[in-house]
């Protein structure tokens, strides 16, 4: 009988702690991607991106007073409420459909860049385009990128690496990954992702398939690269999953290949996941999802970007700087110096925390303006050396444009070989002169 009770006690006690684990999984996940409510119709609306500075989000949606079959629309952060939607125009939105890829700030400008199907202005069945914002907010109507991006064939979905000024995007061009993949996705074609290297004069170069292990025969798209973790987050049907299209990353390496990628899990369901972006500020990440429970077939969801990001990246968006008193002063340094390999121009990981102190120090201090100097050492030619400080200081400058601060705030100079910190020999002393120095301007 005494055995018989403890059975029963254990079989009760499994059964409870059993229930428990269902119950806190079950709370979990829905506090892991929140449905966004209002702004979601009972159409489909993806496609969330969101400006540097946070404060307006951009959408695709075929809600009703549009123009075309899919529209992009607005909406702006006021109070801690995202207002009603609106939709950004006849100058953008044609008969047609059109989708957000990405917000763009460089060199003091705002670009919105955009895939536009069936567009006559197009090469193909669909093409990139970007649009300028105008002084009074609106947006210039969008110009189609030229070849060798844009094809006759299907080209979408643009994202950049500001750090190592690259552009990534979707492709249906020869020279992909063989095969139409599992089919989970009806009607679409065997995207795969590609990147191409941005040039001093703003031109591309060739674009080259990833391979694997990113791309596969199947469906590979809506790619979102995260700089600063040097991440790149995309959706597929062709590396497993929960469901339909599932939301994968893979992590840049400093040659430029792809690590094996990994299922994003805290987002993932058994329907469509797709269109995860991360903005520069804030505390959440952006996603459209089929999963059950919303307005329309597809729906827009936020995240904690605590189950996304690693420890240290999450630490340094919400690290507070001490702002001296008096208000700090021309010329003053602010922060330890950028420091960079042998002959590159890249920003390394290990720089990234602190240029995002510099980021939050300048978002702290609006009325400040910073110099960035940029350094080499003294192997190689002098004229070389004094062109790759250039590209040094505005990697660092592409950095902090793509976190929200204005361009006109920044400054850059570049020395090359002329102003070392250390002497030049032995290699210690090559290694502290590959730097940009931060300083408030005069």
């Amino acid at each position: 009988m005494g055995d018989g009770m403890k059975n029963m006690r254990s079989g009760a006690l499994f059964f409870f702690i059993v229930l428990c684990l269902f119950a806190l999984t079950a709370r979990g996940k829905d506090l892991r991607t929140k449905n966004m409510g209002d702004l979601n119709s009972a159409g489909s609306d993806f496609a969330p991106i969101v400006s540097p500075d946070g404060k307006l989000l951009f959408f695709t949606s075929d809600r009703p007073g549009g123009y075309g079959g899919q529209d992009i629309w607005m909406s702006e952060l006021r109070d801690g409420e995202w207002s009603e939607p609106k939709n950004l125009g006849p100058d953008v939105n044609d008969q047609y459909n059109q989708g957000v890829d990405c917000y763009l700030t460089d060199d003091g400008k705002e670009f919105l860049y955009m895939t536009k199907c069936q567009s006559p202005e197009g090469m193909g069945m669909c093409d990139i385009f970007v649009s300028e914002k105008k002084p009074d907010g609106s947006w210039s109507k969008p110009k189609p990128l030229p070849e060798p991006i844009n094809t006759k064939y299907s080209d979408a979905n643009a994202t950049f690496d500001y750090i190592n000024n690259a552009l990534y995007f979707v492709s249906t061009r020869p020279g992909g990954m063989e095969g139409e993949g599992p089919k989970k996705l009806a009607g679409e074609s065997s995207y795969d992702i590609w990147m191409a290297e941005r040039k001093s004069d703003g031109s591309f170069g060739t674009p080259r398939n990833l391979g694997i292990p990113v791309n596969t025969p199947g469906w590979e798209g809506v790619a979102f690269f995260h700089a600063a973790d040097q991440t790149l987050y995309f959706s597929s049907d062709g590396h497993g999953g929960q469901g339909g299209a599932d939301v994968f990353k893979s992590k840049r390496n400093s040659d430029g290949s792809f690590a094996k990628p990994e299922p994003v899990d805290y987002v993932n369901t058994p329907g469509n996941d797709i269109y995860l972006s991360i903005p520069a500020m804030g505390d959440v990440a952006y996603l459209s999802s089929t999963t059950g429970g919303g307005s329309g077939g597809e729906d827009l969801y936020r995240v904690p970007l605590n189950f996304l990001l690693p420890p240290e990246l999450l630490a340094a968006r919400s690290l507070k700087i001490p702002v001296a008193r008096p208000e700090p002063k021309a010329g003053a340094s602010i922060l330890d110096t950028i420091y960079f390999s042998f002959d590159r121009s890249f920003i390394l990981e290990t720089e990234v925390g602190k240029l995002d102190q510099v980021v939050k120090f300048m978002n702290d201090n609006p009325q400040v303006q910073l110099e960035i100097a940029g350094h080499a050492d003294s192997l190689g030619e002098p004229d070389y050396n004094l062109l790759l400080s250039h590209r040094r200081a505005k990697a660092v400058k592409g950095y902090l444009v793509g976190k929200g601060i204005k361009a006109d705030r920044l400054s850059i100079a570049y020395y090359g070989e002329d102003k070392p910190a250390h002497a030049n020999s032995p290699e210690s002393g090559n290694r502290l002169n590959r730097r940009v120095e931060l300083s408030i301007a005069k």
